[in-house]
């Protein structure tokens, strides 16, 4: 078995300045050794792909009366739009995002100007009835 001695016993082998960028000679890695010698674990994985793992399982959803499997992606999408139906407006205001940042292949620039309009109409038509619902409280 090998016995290690401490690096304060070693002595410096070259003279040389030590300092930022020039470490002592003794404390260096030897040849053929590696400063991380067990490396990454293969398989390793990072935040983004488990993210996306977790929102591609599958679930089952009971609703109206019916069971069906869905991806927690869906169900999340479901209950965001409900809230923003709700009168949320800060559901409303990140589905209409979500919705402007897609970008299909082969969409049309003539559809998204009107598609974009008829989001803008159908928020200020949900404003206006807001309004008239605040107005008819006080």
């Amino acid at each position: 078995m090998k016995r290690r001695r401490s690096q304060a016993k070693r002595k410096p082998t070259t003279d040389y300045a030590v300092g930022y960028g020039h470490p002592p000679a003794w404390t260096r890695f030897r040849p053929g050794q590696s400063g991380n010698a067990k490396g990454r674990p293969k398989g390793a994985r990072n935040a983004v792909s488990m993210a996306r793992d977790a929102l591609e399982r599958t679930i089952d959803v009971a609703g109206n009366g019916t069971h069906r499997k869905m991806t927690v992606r869906e169900v999340a999408y479901q209950r965001l739009a409900e809230k923003a139906v709700s009168g949320d407006m800060k559901a409303l205001n990140f589905l209409l995002t979500l919705e402007n940042e897609q970008h299909q292949p082969g969409f049309d620039q003539s559809d998204a100007h009107t598609s974009t309009d008829r989001a803008l109409e159908i928020v200020q038509a949900f404003l206006e009835r807001q309004r008239a619902g605040k107005g008819e409280k006080q």
